[in-house]
């Protein structure tokens, strides 16, 4: 499975897709590797040991769209409805710019629209040769600290609706931070009165037809966060059997799907061509679009909860929970948290601390030796280190392996991206370091069926809601606040439980929010943590 996932991802890096970007975030206080099965590829019926259950919940229900602590209330709309105001932020590849003027020459070209306004913003954020600061999808769009009030002044301003389009690699290799940058976008953009709007990429590279895994993503994720969805994937792919398709056309085709998304309409009935269509070509193109959008409306994408990377498992309470570390200082950090919100949550915490070598805290084969006679001798819940995977002489250790020992029935192997030394201590540059230590280890974790617990992220989440919280205390060592959130994602990744904020100082508490709601919401790809089911009369529409 590795293979095959690894060839996709050759194969989907040089496309592209849109993403998009909001406004300030200062609001109020499965145990197994993606399963490529019978239902698309994310998902699997439920089994024991998984907290995948489908309560009825619809987070685009009333009442049900908050998204999270760190989202604002959302507002209704005060643009007029014959002059819709639509922003589109996007990457550089495919014209984001282009594909806004296309967009814009359809709603101009119809009658029905006084004075519409598209607007296009690209999102990329390049850095120097050999530098962690860059970024490319929209969740780090969102959230690098970098000039941030200056790139997302656009949303700022009243909208009809805010499109999100995330890069097209992204959309498909890591579902999670996909899902995330929807999930912080979208109710940022419901506070100015906008409603969101995720468009389905497209594949681009090698004739990879991954079409229908693109489609079941990104249903997932429009459905989870209470979106509408756009599918112009599926247009794109529908496209390309037509006499009339060229590849440098698929942005007008995603900008018709666009418009039938929103209006119902064709695109042909505005009798708008890009320069170089014809207005046949245009018309066929367009009807196409229409076709699949109203095909697709009725077509049950998925049927089963989602199985990623980002785990949430269940246990009862009470009784022992043993876990076991191997590390240095950090991870004995995070297992001194351990004992602490593990009896809150009404277990007896038990700790097996292997410690390592100073500068080699990693498992390997060293690590294998070292936790080879606890494992043997005890049965675990919960298996913590930062990196499975060292490389050269120092092998690579799957979570396989680690529960082959002892024969571990109910060992969640866990990997944490943990944060690089001597930065500084403020956190600013872990976040601009987030997506790139974040795709680094979910990647890891994917290859090697572990449970990946995404600190960079948690503490981002943290840091833009509270400016003023420290990433560490020493330069080395995670304060107190961060490591208590670290410790809480461990505990929801394999306990499924809710865990308790009473005693904590405000930042604390909201840092172990935070946490849960990260591991709840990134494993299910729903803002309520439940598993939303595709009920193509329950989706959100536009028109």
């Amino acid at each position: 499975m590795r293979d095959a996932w690894a060839c996709a991802v050759t194969a989907v890096v040089l496309g592209a897709g849109v993403a998009l970007a909001c406004g300030s975030c200062h609001g109020s206080s499965g145990g197994a590797p993606l399963n490529f099965g019978s239902d698309a590829g994310f998902g699997k019926s439920p089994e024991a040991g998984h907290a995948h259950e489908d309560t009825g919940a619809r987070p685009h229900d009333a009442g049900a769209v908050s998204s999270g602590v760190d989202c604002p209330a959302a507002v209704a709309s005060t643009v007029p409805a014959d002059s819709p105001r639509i922003l589109v932020l996007g990457p550089v590849y495919p014209d984001t710019l282009t594909f806004a003027q296309y967009l814009q020459g359809i709603f101009s070209a119809d009658p029905a629209f006084k004075s519409p306004v598209v607007v296009g913003q690209t999102i990329d954020q390049p850095a120097e040769a050999g530098s962690l600061l860059q970024g490319k999808s929209l969740m780090y769009f969102f959230y690098n600290p970098s000039s941030r009030s200056t790139r997302l002044a656009q949303l700022g301003s009243p909208w009809t609706y805010v499109v999100l389009i995330d890069q097209t690699d992204v959309a498909i290799t890591y579902p999670e931070f996909y899902f995330e940058g929807v999930r912080v976008l979208s109710c940022h953009a419901r506070a100015v009165g906008a409603t969101p709007v995720v468009l389905m990429t497209w594949g681009a590279a090698y004739g990879l037809n991954d079409t229908p895994l693109r489609g079941e993503i990104a249903y997932r994720v429009a459905n989870g966060t209470g979106s509408v969805l756009s599918p112009a994937g599926f247009a794109w792919t529908a496209a390309s059997g037509d006499a009339a398709y060229d590849g440098d056309h698929a942005l007008f085709v995603a900008a018709a799907t666009l418009y039938s998304t929103l209006t119902g309409r064709s695109a042909a009935t505005t009798g708008y061509a890009p320069s170089d269509l014809s207005s046949a070509q245009a018309s066929q193109l367009a009807s196409t679009a229409l076709q699949t959008v109203n095909t697709q409306a009725t077509t049950v994408q998925y049927q089963f909860p989602y199985d990623g990377v980002v785990q949430m498992q269940t246990l009862p309470r009470g009784g022992d929970l043993w876990f076991i570390s191997y590390g240095t200082s950090s991870e004995a950090l995070w297992g001194s948290n351990m004992d602490a919100i593990l009896p809150k949550a009404g277990f007896t915490a038990e700790w097996t601390q292997v410690g390592a070598p100073e500068g080699s805290p990693f498992c390997g084969s060293a690590c294998l030796a070292a936790v080879t006679p606890d494992l043997q001798k005890q049965q675990y819940a919960l298996f913590y280190n930062r990196d499975y995977e060292p490389g050269g002489d120092a092998g690579t250790t799957d979570a396989g392996t680690l529960r082959a020992i002892g024969s571990q029935k109910q060992m969640q192997a866990q990997v944490w991206d943990r944060h690089a030394d001597d930065i500084p201590m403020d956190g600013v540059e872990a976040v601009e370091m987030m997506e790139s230590m974040s795709f680094g280890t979910y990647y890891e974790a994917r290859a090697l069926g572990l449970a990946h617990t995404p600190y960079h992220l948690m503490f981002s989440k943290l840091k833009t809601m509270v400016p003023s919280v420290q990433l560490t205390s020493d330069g080395t060592h995670a304060t107190s606040t961060v490591a208590y959130g670290q410790a809480t994602m461990s505990v929801v990744s394999r306990t499924g439980i809710h865990t308790s904020t009473s005693g904590l100082d405000s930042d604390t508490a909201l840092s172990s929010q935070l946490a849960e709601e990260t591991i709840r919401q990134l494993s299910t790809l729903s803002v309520t943590g439940a598993f939303v089911a595709d009920d193509p009369t329950a989706r959100p529409t536009a028109h």
